[in-house]
């Protein structure tokens, strides 16, 4: 998948979601996905972050780079909120920026970054995905229990292309 959309990295900060969407693929892929027997028997339950991802990244990190964030968990889910992994990933991007850098999230903590993402757009092809998954908000609620409701991510797509960020 990641190389036939063009990407040629991926980079995946956490281990698990504490979103927990009911319709996550990735607790299926078990160990094929990089997972631990206790990721996939109780996904979403808490999160495991690679507390080694800003050196590997940093040692990775090559200009003709096209890296996706994250194909397997959500860099901005709400664990992400104690444990501020994405600003320490995106100082390594700034200092030695890729070529693309795509993040695919639907948690409106990514505008916490904002500022380091305009940062880093000034320095490379900068794209967030923001996910919507439906229109009804009692849908959301049953497939999405832990995410924003659709208003806020509505509002967080809005403030990311106020401040020049392609979304």
């Amino acid at each position: 998948f990641i190389a036939q959309a063009g990407f040629t990295h991926s980079l995946t900060p956490a281990r698990n979601c504490t979103f927990a969407c009911t319709y996550c693929y990735v607790p299926t892929m078990r160990v094929y996905g990089g997972l631990k027997r206790e990721d996939w028997e109780q996904w979403g339950r808490f999160s495991t972050f690679k507390s080694n991802a800003p050196v590997l990244l940093r040692k990775a990190l090559r200009p003709d780079q096209a890296i996706y964030c994250s194909p397997l968990v959500d860099p901005y889910q709400p664990a992400e909120e104690s444990e501020c992994m994405m600003p320490r990933l995106l100082d390594e991007l700034i200092a030695r920026p890729p070529q693309v850098f795509v993040v695919q999230t639907r948690g409106p903590l990514i505008l916490r970054d904002v500022e380091q993402l305009q940062q880093l757009a000034s320095r490379t092809i900068l794209r967030v995905s923001f996910s919507i998954t439906t229109n009804s908000e009692q849908v959301r609620q049953w497939y999405e229990p832990h995410c924003a409701p659709i208003s806020e991510r509505l509002e967080t797509v809005r403030r990311l292309r106020a401040a020049g960020i392609q979304t």
